[in-house]
């Protein structure tokens, strides 16, 4: 975690690592949540790759499906993986996005779009209120 953590302060980001608290994602478990530029990035650590691989896989991508099923939500759904990391920002900020790209290994949601849930429009202002440290 902290050279994922070093590689966004390198390219001039604000990181801060929240406490352990609840997790809000039912299908990450334990989780750590990053405050990245004041939005979440949420930060699952695997005993080791082949753990990782194990479940990223699995992810479609364009981010709508992530085992165990799909997922709809006001989102545009992102996952990067560096070594037994698997990380996941849920926003449409192109400087993290730009950096998380750069300082991981595997962008495994190329195809990724914004979209809101079953099929509602995407609601900009409603996913940021959402993602906000």
């Amino acid at each position: 975690m902290a050279t994922l953590v070093e590689g966004l302060q390198r390219r001039d980001l604000e990181v801060q690592v929240l406490p352990d608290s609840e997790n809000p994602i039912p299908w990450m478990p334990a989780a750590r949540v990053l405050c990245v530029e004041q939005m979440k990035v949420y930060v699952r650590e695997y005993p080791d790759v082949a753990g990782r691989r194990q479940v990223s896989e699995g992810i479609s991508a364009d981010g709508k499906y992530v085992p165990p099923g799909c997922l709809d939500i006001n989102a545009r759904i992102g996952f990067w993986a560096r070594g037994p990391l698997l990380i996941l920002y849920l926003g449409t900020d192109a400087t993290i996005i730009d950096a998380l790209r750069a300082a991981t290994d595997e962008y495994l949601t190329p195809e990724a779009r914004p979209r809101g849930p079953f099929g509602d429009p995407f609601n900009e202002a409603s996913a940021r209120r959402s993602l906000r440290c």
